[in-house]
């Protein structure tokens, strides 16, 4: 007996079905390169010179193991199963031996290992392909990669770094993209851009300013104007900053202080019954270390005249549309959709004035029609120096956003402290000054901080617990707290509790006030809370509507744009007890 074994290569695919069963092939694998098959000749009844050809099909595992496709197809050969038949009895000395194969060549391309890479790889393949009829599953087997072309290539970027003009101070960033080969070639190198400039110099000027808010806010001062030394930044593309203040020359800042000079009662019109109490008023201008007199104005306390005789005549029901808006008080702009109200139109017959007069009382308000217009939103930072005697910076802010009418700004354009962090010298030498009492009751007559810094350190805490309260002269105390960040994780509830704690029982309850004076106006600064994360923000098109604050309590109002039915939903946020 004659036999002839011929072991094949090791390729691949995703599936496959034969005669006898079905097979379910690794992901990472392809078909055809993972067959491979055993051949063997043997001897026929007939005598010398006469036999027959068996194939027997395989995959090849990682391990070196067999996994045999055709097994359990009832065709038994050496005791076991699983062979097909190529040949039958033939005398191979008359008729020659009769091949049951022959080599053929494809090709097969395939992704590139790098999932961030763009091309291809293509395999130039030769594989063994059977040709006699009697084959039930025609399967190619022992693939032989002779060539491979790999054209994958990723996206990079090179940068590179440039000084500034003479006289400025920065840097100028320059980058470019170009194709980075498998082999380390690069190609299609892209034009020069700048991605960051931050040259810049700085200029000095006196300016006339209406800034007497924020110089002097613990006097009440909020009218007239400074002369100041002010400075700015100004880029080298020829963009300047807002110009700051430096030091006040001139201040010419005062209040209007109000005083009743009379009280009188008058009757009330004729036709109607009641009194009229009516206060004269003196304005005067105060200043720093003067004052004059400005106007003066009388102020309608109170007035209880009615008509004698009104009769309803009747009453219907009624809407009234406005748009939200006009309803909510904000820019125009800020809102899409109008609020209807629905209620009764009153009608009202005056027997004196013989007139009718219709009014419309609400009873009900839509506003699910309401959706904010403006879903991206930033803040727009004043920074204010400090009152003459202390050191620091006090912080405001606009929220700014864009729509398609431009900048608006849909919270108003009063600004909102972030932060104020004037002091005498420092918190910590000025509070325990033994000859500067007076400085240490100005530091805490009105203490500012944000929550972040709070939570950071223990510094603040602290210095409080080092006050010396024989010092201090019973005045109120105040400490205003700003929340810049409530994602949970950036803030400490617990510290910033035990700070307000610690300053209400060194200070006195009775002498003190805590404050939360600002919440984030964007919802990237709750990221943790009620289940906010950055793909939901994106995903779910989320846009915070408004924020309220009770206390040590922030209350979040933001809605979903993903559908045509905008979703509204609401969280608090304790930030201290």
């Amino acid at each position: 007996m004659q036999k002839r074994i011929i072991a094949l290569l090791t390729l691949s695919i995703i599936g496959l079905t034969n005669t006898a069963n079905a097979y379910t092939w690794p992901a990472d694998q392809l078909y055809e390169e993972s067959l491979d098959a055993e051949i063997w000749s043997v001897s026929c009844p007939q005598g010398n010179g006469w036999q027959s050809q068996y194939r027997r099909v395989y995959i090849k595992n990682a391990d070196g193991s067999r996994t045999y496709v055709n097994k359990g197809n009832g065709i038994v050969f050496r005791n076991q199963d699983g062979y097909e038949v190529t040949r039958d009895c033939y005398n191979y000395q008359i008729e020659g031996l009769k091949a049951d194969y022959e080599v053929a060549t494809d090709t097969k391309t395939i992704a590139c290992e790098n999932p961030k890479a763009i091309g291809n790889v293509t395999k130039f393949r030769r594989y063994i392909s059977y040709t006699t009829p009697k084959i039930t599953t025609n399967l190619k087997t022992s693939f032989n990669i002779y060539e491979l072309s790999d054209d994958c290539r990723t996206k990079e970027i090179e940068v590179k770094t440039e000084a500034c003009q003479a006289g400025y101070t920065g840097q100028i960033v320059n980058s470019r993209t170009y194709d980075l080969y498998t082999d380390g070639r690069k190609t299609n190198y892209s034009n020069w851009t700048t991605t960051q400039d931050t040259c810049s110099k700085n200029e000095t000027q006196q300016l006339t300013r209406a800034n007497c808010p924020s110089l002097a806010p613990n006097y009440q001062y909020n009218l007239g104007n400074t002369l100041g030394l002010y400075g700015r930044t100004v880029k080298q593309s020829g963009a300047a900053s807002d110009w700051n203040l430096i030091v006040v020359v001139q201040n010419n800042c005062y209040y209007l202080k109000d005083t009743v000079t009379s009280t009188n009662e008058v009757a009330c019109p004729v036709g109607q019954s009641g009194k009229i109490v009516r206060e004269t008023h003196l304005k005067l201008k105060q200043y720093i270390s003067w004052s004059q007199t400005d106007s003066s104005y009388i102020v309608e306390k109170e007035n209880t005249c009615k008509p004698t005789g009104p009769v309803t005549v009747e009453i219907k029901p009624g809407t009234q549309t406005v748009s939200c808006d006009n309803y909510y008080g904000v820019q125009q702009g800020t809102y899409s959709g109008n609020v209807t109200k629905t209620g009764d139109n009153s009608t009202i017959f005056d027997p004196v004035s013989g007139s009718t007069n219709t009014t419309f009382q609400a009873k009900t308000e839509d506003t699910t029609s309401c959706v904010k217009e403006i879903t991206t939103t930033s803040k727009e930072f004043i920074e204010e120096e400090c009152p003459a005697g202390f050191i620091g910076k006090i912080t405001k802010y606009l929220v700014k956003a864009e729509n398609a009418s431009g900048t608006v700004y849909p919270y108003g354009t009063t600004p909102i402290l972030e932060s104020n962090t004037c002091t005498a010298v420092s918190i910590s030498d000025e509070i325990n000054a033994p000859s500067t009492e007076h400085l240490q009751d100005s530091v805490l007559s009105n203490l500012s901080f944000t929550t972040t810094s709070i939570s950071k350190s223990d510094l603040t805490i602290d210095q409080l617990n080092k006050i010396d309260t024989s010092k201090l002269e019973g005045k109120a105390y105040i400490m205003n707290v700003s929340a810049d960040n409530l994602s949970a994780g950036a803030f400490d509830s617990t510290k910033i509790s035990n700070l307000v704690k610690t300053f209400k029982t060194k200070l006195g309850t009775q002498s003190t006030s805590v404050k939360l004076t600002s919440a984030p106006v964007t919802l990237d600064k709750y990221i943790g809370q009620d289940g906010l994360t950055q793909s939901r923000i994106a995903k779910e098109k989320l846009a915070l509507s408004g924020t309220s604050i009770d206390k040590g309590t922030v209350t979040v109002k933001y809605v979903s744009l993903a559908k045509p039915t905008p979703a509204h939903f609401s969280f608090t946020v304790k930030v201290f007890e």
